[in-house]
C-alpha cells in the first residue's frame, strides 16, 4: 500500500502544471547563469576557475538550494493539507489505509517529486555549458558525472532535510503557517551564520558556510579539479540535520491521528447567564433595518485591519518569528566588526546598519510567506464563500491585508531599534540619536519593504497560486539583486522597491544629503506601488476560482471616473518623479553605465594609444589655488605648473588628459596653440610654436571646476560633502601624456572586444618604466605651494606648512608651502575640526578629528610618536617638521599617506572600540602603517614595475609590525599574523589572473599586505631585526628622494642578501622569489613527570614544503629549516594568552616528514605545537597546536 500511495502522490505532484512551471523556471535560471559564462565565472571568486568545475557546480547548487525552501511547502505541506483543507480526510481515513501507509507514502511521493524538480538545476547547468555562446576559456574538462555527484552528495540530503522538516510541521499542526515558519527558521539560520562568526556553521542546514570554510583556501587549480569529500564537520552537519529531521518526522508521525472525533462545544455558564439577561432586554420581534452611510467602508477597513493585524501579531507563529529575529538581530548588533575582528563603538549609524544587515534578507523571506498566508487564509479555511458574499468592497480586504503586512514589518524593525537602543545604553553609549532611529529605522528603511509587500500581494493575486506566487516574488528579488551583472540593468529607475541607492550615515557629515536620491526613489516607486495596489484590488478573486481571461474582462468594470482619476494621479506622480530623477541622473549629471565606461576606455585606447611612446615633459613645480564650497558641493581650481623636458630630445607636441569628472574652464600652455580637443574624453593636444629642447621649461596654466548638482545614478559624490570634503589632485589636475590607467583593464572583457590582454603592471625587467614612479608617469618630485579656501567655520588643509591664514568675504584662506620637493601626489580637505597636539623630537604632531570622535585620539598620538621615533632611528631621519592626521567621513574605509598629511577615515580607527585590551589595537597599528609611508613612498618611491607595491606597502607593514611589537610584545602579534595568513590564503582563491611571487607583486593587496607581513616578520625572526633594518637603512640611503631610476623590489632584496649572508639565500628565495607554502601539523605529544620534579615532553610533528605556480599547481620541495617549536600552559589563541604562558619557544631544525622531539622543562605544558605564532605560510594552520597528554607513572 505504501508503494501505491507513493506512486500516486509522485505522479499527482510531478505532472501538475505547477511542477512544470517551477521545474522550467529552475532549469532556465541554471541554464542562463551557466551559459552567461563570464558573469557566472565572476562569482567563483577568481576568473581562473572554470564554470563547470566541481567547486562552481557545488557553490552554485548550494546557493540555489535555498530556493527549495520556498518551493517545498507546495509539495510537502500540500501532501497533507489537500485532504485536511478540503475535508476529504474524514472520508479517506475511513478506508482501510493505515497510518503508516498514509504518512510514509505521502511523504515519499511528495519528496521524490520535489527532488526531481530540484534536479532541474544541475540539468540546466550541464546543458548551459554546451551552449554556443559560452565564452572560450571558461570551460574545463568534466562531464555530467560531476553534476550528478554534487547533486546526490550535497543537494539531495538538503532536499530531504527540508522535506522532512516541513512535512513534519504540517503533519503535526495541520496549518500551512507552521510549514512557512519552519522554512523561515532554516533561512534565518543561514543568514545568522553569514552575518556572525559567533554562530557555528554546523547550524546551517544548507551547508554553505561550512563548504565555504573548507574551500576558502583552495587555489584555482584545486577548485577546478577537487570534489569536496563529505567528512569531518561537513559529515557532522549532515548527520545532525538528518537526525533532527527524522526525529521530528517520527514525533509528528506519533502524534498524528487518523481519527477526527467531533469537537464538543464548551459550555460557558457565565456567558449563558449573560445571554439570558440580554434576551430579557431585547425585543426579538422588533424590525431590524440596516444603516449605511459614507463612512461604512472605512469602518469596515478599520475592523478588517484590526482583524488581520491580530491574526498575525497575536499568533503563536509570529511570536516564534519574533524570537528568531531577536537572535538574528542580537548576533548582528553585537558583531559590529571592522578589520581584524575589532568592534566599533555602538554608534547609532552602526546599529542601524546592523539592523539592516540582519533583516534585509529575513524581511523578504517573511514577506514571501506571509503574503501568501494573509491572502489565502479564507480560502484555506473554506470560509471564503461567506467572506466573499459580504457587502464589503475588494479594496477593504486588500488594504487591510497589506496593512497587516506593513504592521508586521514595522514590528520586526521596531524590535531591532529597541534592541539597538538597549545595547547602546548597556554598553555606556548615551548619544542615541533617536531622530535617526525614527527616520532611518522606522520610516526611510521600512518604506522600501512596504512596496515589496504590495508586490508580493500583487503576484499572489495575479497568478492565483500560492507556491508560484512565493517563488515569483523570491525570483523577482533575486533578479533585481543580480540585475546589474546578469541583465545589465543599472539605472535606479529600473530597480523596483529595493532599499535603493547607497545612503550611509556619518557623525562627521551629519546631514541627509546622501539620502536625497533615495527619498525621490521612494516617491517614484511609491506611485508604482499604488498602481500595483489598484491592480491587486481589481484582480482580487472572490467567489469560485476565476480564469485570467475572466479577470481581465472584469477590468472593464473599473473604467469609471473615480478609478481613472486615481490611476491618472498615481501615474502623474510616477512620471513626474521619474522625470525629476532622470533629470538629475541623465541631464544635469552624466549617466554612464558599465558599457558606457567600457566604451570610454575602448575609445581612449583606439584613439590615443598611438601616442603612448611620444616623449613628454614632466611637471617640476606646482602652484595651485583651490576654493572649496562644501554646501554647494563645488571645488574651483586654478593652477600654474612648470613643465620641463627631461627626455633628452626635442618635444613638438604636448598632450593633456583631464579627469572626465571635472569641467575644464580654461587651459593655456606657454608657446603653444591648441591643435585638437576631444571633450568627451577630455583629451587635449597642443602643438608647440618652437620645439621644447632638453632641459627647457614651459608654463601650463589651467582652471577646472568640479561640481555636483542634484544627485547621480549611484547617489551623491561622497568626496564633496558639507563637512569632510576630501579630494585629490587626480580629480582636479590633468595628466601629461598618454595615461594607461584609462585603458580597459579586465582581460576577459578585453578578449570579448577582440583586444590583447594587458599585464597589471610593467615587467620588472622593463627598464623604461624604471624611470616612472608607480603613482605618476608625468612627474617626479615637485615643488609644491597652494592656497586653499573654504567656508567660515571650517579648516582647509593640504600638504605643506601653513605660512599664512586669513579671512575674506566670510571665507577662510590657508596658504601652504613645502620646503622641499614632494611626489606629485597631494590632497585637500575641509571640515570643522577639533585638534589634538603633541610633539616628539621637535616634530609637531596634530590630529584633526570630529568633536565626538575623541575615543582613540590618544592612541593615535602615541602611535605617531612611537613610529617617528623608531623609523627615524632604524631607517633615516624624518624629512618634515610636522605630521598631521585628518579625519574624513566614513563613506570610504581607508587611510592614505600624503606628504606629512594622512587623511584617515572615521571608520578606520577613530570609532573602533578598544576597551577590550585583548583585541588588536587597530588605531595604533594603522597609524604606524601610515606614518611608515613617509619613508616607504615619500622617501623611497618605487618604480612603475612589478614589485612596486612590495617596496611601498610590504615595507610599511613590516615597519608597523616592529612598532607594534615594541609596544605589545611578540606574543600579542600572533592574532595579527593569524589574520594576515587567513586573508592571504583566501585571497589566492580570488586571483583573477595568477598569483606572483612577492618580489613581482602587481598591486595585489592579498600579496603585498597579507603575505608581505608574514614574509617580513618571518625574515626578521630568522635574520634578526638588526639585519633587516641594516638592509633597509642602506636601501633608504641609496634611493631616498631619487628618481631616474626609481627603486625596485630587487634592489632591496640585494641589500638583504648582502646583510644576511649566503646561509640564508634559500630562505630569501623561498620567501620573495617563489610561491612557497608549508604544511606543518601537530601529531601527538605526551608529558611525564620526572623524579627531579621536571617534566619530559615528547612531541611528534609533521612538516613539509612545496612550491606552487600562478594557479596553484604543486611541486614538492625538500624542507631543511629551523622552525619554532613551542610548549605552553595555555593555548596561544586564547584571548588571555601572555608571555607568562610560554614554557619554551625556540627553533628546531626540521626536515621533510615526521619528527619526534624530546624536551626537559621545569613546568608541565598543556599545549605544544609547531610554528605556534603563524610566522610561516602554512596551508592549514589550525592543526599546528595540540594538547599534551599526561602519562601517569
Amino acid at each position: 500500500m505504501i508503494n501505491c500511495i507513493m506512486r500516486h502522490e509522485f505522479r499527482y505532484q510531478l505532472i501538475s502544471w505547477q511542477s512544470l512551471f517551477i521545474g522550467s523556471l529552475l532549469f532556465g535560471i541554471a541554464f542562463i547563469f551557466t551559459a552567461n559564462g563570464v558573469e557566472f565565472q565572476g562569482t567563483a571568486r577568481g576568473g581562473n576557475v572554470f564554470i563547470n568545475s566541481p567547486y562552481m557546480i557545488a557553490k552554485f547548487l548550494i546557493l540555489m538550494s535555498i530556493l527549495s525552501v520556498f518551493i517545498a511547502p507546495s509539495y510537502l505541506a500540500n501532501a497533507i493539507l489537500k485532504d485536511h483543507d478540503s475535508k476529504f480526510d474524514g472520508l479517506l481515513f475511513s478506508t482501510p489505509i493505515n497510518k503508516t501507509d498514509y504518512v510514509v507514502g505521502r511523504f515519499l511521493g511528495s519528496f521524490l517529486a520535489f527532488a526531481v524538480v530540484i534536479a532541474m538545476l544541475p540539468l540546466g547547468m550541464w546543458i548551459g555549458t554546451h551552449w554556443p555562446w559560452v565564452v572560450e576559456g571558461t570551460l574545463g574538462e568534466g562531464g555530467i558525472s560531476q553534476y550528478v555527484q554534487v547533486y546526490f552528495t550535497m543537494i539531495l540530503p538538503t532536499v530531504f532535510i527540508i522535506s522532512a522538516l516541513i512535512f513534519a510541521m504540517t503533519l503535526a499542526f495541520k496549518k500551512i503557517i507552521y510549514a512557512y515558519l519552519m522554512a523561515l527558521l532554516l533561512v534565518i539560520l543561514f543568514i545568522s551564520v553569514d552575518i556572525s562568526t559567533a554562530v557555528s556553521g554546523i547550524v546551517d542546514p544548507f551547508m554553505g558556510d561550512l563548504y565555504g570554510r573548507h574551500t576558502e583556501y583552495w587555489t584555482a587549480a584545486q577548485r577546478n579539479s577537487t570534489m569536496l569529500t563529505i567528512e569531518g564537520d561537513l559529515l557532522i552537519n549532515r548527520l545532525i540535520w538528518v537526525s533532527v529531521a527524522v526525529v521530528l518526522l517520527v514525533a509528528a508521525y506519533i502524534t498524528f491521528s487518523m481519527r477526527t472525533p467531533p469537537k464538543q462545544p464548551k459550555v460557558n455558564h457565565k456567558q449563558a447567564g449573560s445571554e439570558t439577561k440580554l434576551k430579557a432586554l431585547v425585543d426579538l420581534n422588533a424590525d431590524i433595518t440596516s444603516s449605511w452611510h459614507s463612512n461604512s467602508h472605512w469602518l469596515q477597513l478599520v475592523h478588517c485591519l484590526k482583524f488581520e493585524m491580530n491574526a498575525i501579531l497575536r499568533s503563536v507563529p509570529f511570536l516564534i518569528l519574533m524570537s528568531l529575529c531577536f537572535f538574528l538581530l542580537f548576533f548582528s548588533l553585537t558583531g559590529r566588526q571592522t578589520v581584524y575582528d575589532v568592534n566599533t563603538y555602538p554608534l547609532t549609524r552602526f546599529m542601524l546598519s546592523a539592523i539592516q544587515q540582519a533583516l534585509t534578507g529575513a524581511l523578504m523571506v517573511i514577506l514571501a510567506f506571509y503574503s501568501a498566508e494573509v491572502l489565502w487564509r479564507e480560502r484555506r479555511s473554506n470560509i471564503n464563500g461567506v467572506m466573499d458574499a459580504l457587502p464589503t468592497p475588494n479594496w477593504v480586504f486588500v488594504v487591510s491585508k497589506v496593512g497587516a503586512l506593513v504592521a508586521m514589518m514595522i514590528a520586526v524593525v521596531g524590535l531591532g531599534v529597541l534592541m539597538a537602543i538597549i545595547l547602546q545604553l548597556v554598553s555606556g553609549h548615551y548619544d542615541l540619536r533617536l531622530g535617526e532611529y525614527v527616520y532611518r529605522g522606522l520610516v526611510y528603511y521600512p518604506i522600501a519593504y512596504i512596496y515589496l509587500a504590495i508586490l508580493a500581494c500583487f503576484l499572489q493575486v495575479l497568478v492565483n497560486n500560492r507556491a508560484i506566487g512565493i517563488l515569483l516574488f523570491i525570483m523577482f528579488i533575486g533578479l533585481l539583486s543580480l540585475s546589474r551583472d546578469i541583465l545589465g540593468v543599472e539605472h535606479m529607475l529600473l530597480s523596483y522597491g529595493l532599499p535603493g541607492v547607497w545612503a550611509p550615515l556619518s557623525e562627521m557629515n551629519d546631514n541627509s544629503d546622501l539620502a536625497t536620491a533615495g527619498i525621490w526613489l521612494r516617491v517614484y516607486w511609491g506611485a508604482m506601488a499604488g498602481v500595483m495596489l489598484m491592480l491587486t484590488y481589481m484582480f482580487y478573486t472572490r467567489g469560485t476560482s476565476q480564469s485570467m481571461r475572466f479577470r481581465l474582462k472584469k477590468l472593464a468594470a473599473f473604467r469609471t471616473k473615480g478609478y481613472i482619476s486615481i490611476f491618472a494621479g498615481l501615474m502623474l506622480v510616477f512620471i513626474s518623479s521619474g522625470s525629476f530623477i532622470y533629470y538629475n541622473t541623465n541631464v544635469i549629471n552624466t549617466y554612464r553605465s558599465s558599457l558606457d565606461l567600457d566604451q570610454i576606455n575602448l575609445d581612449y585606447e583606439s584613439k590615443y594609444q598611438q601616442y603612448s611612446q611620444l616623449p613628454m615633459p614632466r611637471i617640476v613645480d606646482v602652484k595651485i589655488d583651490v576654493d572649496i564650497y562644501p554646501i554647494k558641493r563645488r571645488v574651483e581650481t586654478r593652477s600654474t605648473q612648470i613643465l620641463e623636458n627631461k627626455t633628452g630630445e626635442p618635444i613638438s607636441t604636448i598632450h593633456l588628459v583631464f579627469p572626465i569628472q571635472a569641467s575644464v574652464v580654461s587651459v593655456e600652455l606657454e608657446g603653444a596653440t591648441i591643435a585638437f580637443i576631444d571633450k568627451p574624453l577630455a583629451y587635449y593636444i597642443y602643438e608647440l610654436d618652437q620645439p621644447m629642447l632638453a632641459g627647457e621649461q614651459r608654463t601650463l596654466n589651467f582652471e577646472t571646476l568640479v561640481t555636483r548638482r542634484g544627485f547621480e545614478n549611484n547617489g551623491q559624490d561622497i568626496r564633496l560633502v558639507r563637512n569632510g570634503t576630501f579630494v585629490g589632485n587626480n580629480l582636479l589636475a590633468p595628466r601629461i601624456g598618454f595615461y594607461d590607467g584609462l585603458l580597459l583593464r579586465n582581460n576577459k572583457e578585453r578578449k570579448s572586444y577582440g583586444l590583447k590582454p594587458l599585464s597589471r603592471m610593467p615587467a620588472i625587467e622593463d627598464t623604461h618604466e624604471h624611470h616612472n614612479s608607480y603613482v605618476s608617469h608625468d612627474s617626479d618630485f615637485v615643488n609644491f605651494e597652494t592656497t586653499v579656501s573654504t567656508i567660515k567655520g571650517q579648516q582647509a588643509i593640504a600638504p605643506g606648512y601653513l605660512t599664512k591664514q586669513w579671512t575674506n568675504n566670510e571665507r577662510e584662506y590657508f596658504h601652504y608651502k613645502m620646503d622641499k620637493p614632494i611626489m606629485n601626489f597631494y590632497s585637500f580637505l575641509s571640515a570643522d575640526y577639533m585638534v589634538a597636539h603633541d610633539e616628539v623630537n621637535g616634530i609637531d604632531i596634530d590630529i584633526y578629528y570630529h568633536k565626538t570622535h575623541d575615543f582613540n585620539v590618544a592612541r593615535m598620538l602615541e602611535s605617531a610618536k612611537d613610529s617617528l621615533n623608531y623609523y627615524s632611528k632604524a631607517f633615516s631621519p624624518y624629512q618634515y617638521k610636522q605630521l598631521r592626521i585628518l579625519e574624513f567621513p566614513g563613506y570610504q574605509t581607508f587611510a592614505r599617506a600624503y606628504p606629512n598629511t594622512i587623511p584617515f577615515s572615521e571608520n578606520m580607527g577613530f570609532v573602533t572600540d578598544q576597551r577590550d585590551p585583548q583585541q588588536l589595537d587597530l588605531p595604533y597599528y594603522v597609524t604606524a602603517h601610515e606614518v611608515a609611508h613617509q619613508w616607504w613612498a615619500h622617501q623611497v618611491m618605487a618604480a612603475n614595475a612589478q614589485g612596486g607595491t612590495m617596496v611601498v606597502e610590504t615595507l610599511a607593514q613590516y615597519s608597523a609590525l616592529m612598532v607594534a611589537e615594541k609596544k605589545y610584545g611578540k606574543h600579542k602579534l600572533r592574532q595579527f599574523l593569524k589574520a594576515e595568513l587567513d586573508r592571504y590564503l583566501r585571497g589566492r582563491g580570488s586571483e583573477s589572473q595568477g598569483e606572483l611571487p612577492l618580489y613581482k607583486v602587481e598591486n595585489q593587496p592579498y600579496i603585498h599586505y597579507r603575505k608581505g607581513s608574514l614574509v617580513m616578520y618571518a625574515l626578521k625572526d630568522y635574520l634578526g631585526e638588526d639585519v633587516i633594518n641594516a638592509a633597509l637603512k642602506r636601501f633608504v640611503k641609496n634611493h631616498a628622494f631619487k628618481s631616474q631610476p626609481y627603486a625596485l623590489s630587487t634592489d632591496f632584496i640585494g641589500y638583504l642578501r648582502d646583510e644576511a649572508g649566503p646561509e640564508y639565500a634559500t630562505l630569501i628565495d623561498d620567501l620573495f622569489t617563489k610561491i612557497t607554502l608549508f604544511d606543518l601539523s601537530f601529531e601527538q605529544s605526551t608529558v611525564q613527570k620526572m623524579d627531579d620534579g621536571r617534566f619530559k615532553v615528547t612531541l611528534s610533528i609533521d612538516a613539509s614544503k612545496h612550491y606552487e605556480d600562478a594557479i596553484g599547481n604543486v611541486t614538492a620541495a625538500l624542507l631543511d629549516l629551523p622552525i619554532d617549536i613551542g610548549l605552553f600552559t595555555r593555548h596561544p589563541s586564547h584571548r588571555d594568552f601572555s608571555e607568562s604562558d610560554v614554557i619554551q619557544l625556540d627553533k628546531q631544525s626540521l626536515k621533510t616528514g615526521t619528527s619526534t622531539l624530546e624536551f626537559i622543562v621545569d613546568k608541565q605544558p598543556l599545549f605544544a605545537g609547531i610554528d605556534p605564532y603563524n610566522k610561516l605560510i602554512d596551508v592549514e594552520s589550525d592543526n599546528n597546536i595540540g594538547e599534551v597528554e599526561l602519562i601517569e607513572e
